[in-house]
């Protein structure tokens, strides 16, 4: 079958392709596109064989297959059997085989078994045209429209093969009426096909319809039993005994956290979505705060001691290694503001883990000493290897790791034996004078200055000791009461924010504050009182004067003016000063800015190119008088002038020139400056610059 080519297409049509590659049909003429392929005009010799098939009846559903014997039994499906177009709408009145009425929007493809509002008129029409015997014209007007282009409605095709054969009778037809029958047979399949479609999605819609209200039924009848049985707090406690259930994470969103319970019948407990998102939302608040409660809150320095004391058992450990290892541990980087005070909280922890061994090393000997002494058979004479099978059963024997220890002791316990019952010296020895040594006057004197300089060391380290002893108290003192004051400040810039406050009217309040009671006196505290206050009062003072500086023009402004200026400004309210004071601290800001002007004027005149050259060249300077020279050479050529020269050459004396410079000129050149501006109408300006050239050369001559 796949190689049979398909029939020609009709005249008009043509093919296309859709986006998702499946071929579709349009006609140009009618403006209309399908996807089933239109049916060619058939040939002159089949039509007369058409004319003579009967046509397909209007309604007449496909015959169906022939049924099982298990299958005789069934119920009769429900088809349309009428249809009937509503006079000016697209709506279609359908009445099936079992007696059932529902109405079809042919282009909305919408379906309902009630008659809508929009066509109560038309339909009522209708019914009563039905009931006064007028239902015959409104068939026939039914399918005079239904013979119109695009309409999807049935085409009646006898009524026209009738008119044919009588035309065909009276010898008026002709072979064109052949095509025409032809054409509406193919109409009328493809009516019957697009109406069974049509059909099927109006069932389709029914069933889905139904579908959903049986649904909504059940879950009114579901939430109905359990409202019924049980009040809202009890359906919220048993919604939330769900979610416990189901261990639901507190930070979980509503929509990820409900497939995860959906589906269980304790979800309906409570009857709308808006209830259990409360429920939710509240089980997530306490959950939460549950959670909080049960972490304790661990001090930082009590997590890494004990992280020292579970980790570092060694008093050979190095605080490199330490913070390699544990660097990224909570307990160690959550202590401590650097590195620095963590290795000395462990180091002071090596220290108390070497003071803890060497006590429990003691404790260890002390017990191994009580062995020795509750065991009878140990002599001054006896063997520590002929013992030690006897002894090494004893838990205080094992518990001594060391074994030259334990000979140490066990001979120094027979030393005390022996010391306890000194042996008797045979009676022939007892008048035996042994000789006299003359070595032994000098291993005294060696013995004695050995004496003597080791307590001479032991004076001066415990002399030093005592010295370092008291710096490190120092030390400790002035880091305690720089560590007081640190804690006081921050109690003063919590608390004090106005200027104007007093020491004993806030005196009282501060009290309050555990941060009070540090180890300061009562001076020093009010001494820091003030000096916070000043801070503040100064920070005031400088966001004024930056108002001053902002508004400034020359240093001739009444204070007035700047006043009405900035009066309104956040700056000048927070100070909250009266006139005369602001007009004192313009005053004092004014002095100021004219005697920065003054110096920086002075300055100028330093930096100022053309004093300096004309100074130089007063001087004699050669490089100066040289430039000076080629300048005035280029005006003799161009002014033909035979005045006497320079040095002999010249037509103007330079010497002479420097001294006698021009005043108004030298203004002129330094107005280009601003800092020669700013002191515009203050009469001492040309004094300056008088003093300033006099005390370059006091034979300079000025000419004003």
């Amino acid at each position: 079958m796949n190689g049979i080519p398909p029939p020609p297409l009709p005249e008009g049509w043509t093919e296309h392709k859709a986006p998702s590659g499946t071929p579709y049909y349009y006609n140009a003429s009618t403006k209309k596109s399908t996807y089933k392929r239109p049916l060619p005009v058939p040939p002159a010799g089949m039509q007369m064989q058409m004319q003579m098939a009967p046509p397909p009846a209007p309604m007449q559903a496909p015959a169906a297959p022939a049924a099982q014997p298990s299958q005789t039994k069934k119920t009769k499906k429900e088809k349309p059997a009428k249809k009937t177009s509503i006079e000016g709408t697209a709506w279609m009145r359908i009445t099936t085989n079992l007696g059932n009425t529902f109405y079809l929007h042919t282009e909305r493809k919408e379906s309902v078994w009630e008659v809508p509002a929009e066509i109560a008129s038309q339909v009522s029409q209708l019914e009563e045209d039905e009931q006064n015997g007028n239902a015959a014209a409104a068939e026939k007007k039914r399918k005079r429209e239904q013979k119109e282009p695009g309409d999807s409605g049935w085409i009646d095709v006898e009524p026209k093969k009738a008119r044919e054969d009588g035309e065909n009778e009276d010898g008026s037809g002709d072979g064109g009426d052949d095509a025409d029958y032809a054409a509406a047979a193919r109409a009328a399949m493809d009516a019957e096909r697009n109406h069974n479609k049509n059909i099927l999605d109006a069932e389709l819609a029914e069933q889905r319809e139904m579908e959903n209200e049986r649904m909504r039924e059940y879950q009114e009848k579901k939430a109905a039993e359990i409202e019924a049985n049980y009040n809202h707090e009890e359906a919220v406690a048993l919604f939330k005994s769900m979610l416990e259930e189901y261990d639901i994470n507190p930070l979980m969103p509503w929509d990820m956290a409900l497939t995860t319970f959906v589906n269980d019948s304790r979800y309906t407990s409570l009857r709308n979505t808006e209830d259990r998102q409360d429920a939710f939302d509240e089980y997530c608040r306490d959950k939460a705060q549950s959670a909080k409660r049960s972490t304790v809150s661990v001090d930082p320095a009590i997590s890494y001691r004990e992280l020292l004391r579970s980790e570092v058992t060694s008093t050979r450990a190095r605080f490199e290694e330490f913070r390699k290892t544990f660097k990224k541990d909570r307990r160690f980087f959550g202590f401590g503001r650097d590195d620095k005070e963590r290795e000395k909280v462990f180091k002071s922890w090596l220290r108390e883990l070497g003071e803890a061994k060497r006590q429990e090393a003691q404790k260890v000997e002390e017990g191994f000493k009580r062995l020795l002494r509750d065991t009878s058979d140990i002599t001054a004479q006896s063997d520590y290897k002929e013992l030690k099978p006897l002894l090494s059963s004893h838990s205080a024997y094992k518990k001594l790791q060391s074994g030259s220890t334990k000979e140490a002791l066990f001979n120094a316990y027979k030393k005390e034996l022996a010391g306890e019952q000194p042996e008797e010296l045979p009676k022939a020895e007892e008048n035996v004078i042994p000789a006299p040594i003359e070595d032994e006057p000098k291993k005294l004197d060696k013995a004695a200055r050995a004496e003597a300089s080791l307590k001479a060391r032991q004076e001066n380290f415990n002399k030093e000791r005592e010295s370092l002893d008291k710096k490190t108290q120092a030390s400790k003192t002035a880091l305690a009461g720089n560590e007081a004051e640190r804690e006081y400040r921050t109690l003063l810039i919590d608390t004090v924010r106005n200027h104007k406050i007093r020491w004993r009217e806030l005196e009282g309040e501060l009290a309050k504050d555990s941060r009070f009671n540090v180890d300061l006196s009562v001076r020093r505290k009010r001494d820091l009182f003030e000096e916070h206050a000043d801070g503040i009062y100064n920070k005031r003072v400088n966001g004024v004067k930056e108002l001053f500086e902002r508004e400034f023009k020359t240093l001739d402004d009444a204070f007035e003016d700047v006043h009405d200026k900035i009066k309104d400004e956040v700056a000048v309210k927070v100070l909250d000063a009266s006139v005369a004071e602001l007009e004192r601290i313009y005053v004092e800001w004014q002095a100021a800015k004219f005697r920065n002007a003054v110096k920086e004027f002075k300055e100028l005149l330093k930096e100022s190119s053309f004093v300096g050259y004309w100074g130089r060249v007063k001087k004699g300077e050669e490089d100066a008088t040289k430039d000076a020279e080629k300048v005035f050479k280029a005006e003799e050529d161009d002014d033909d002038e035979t005045d006497e020269g320079v040095f002999g050459g010249g037509n103007k004396d330079l010497k002479q020139l420097a001294q006698q410079v021009n005043i108004d000129e030298m203004e002129k050149i330094l107005s280009n400056d601003s800092r020669y501006r700013i002191l515009q109408g203050w009469d001492k300006r040309r004094e300056v610059i008088l003093e300033y050239l006099s005390g370059m050369d006091k034979d300079i001559k000025i000419l004003t």
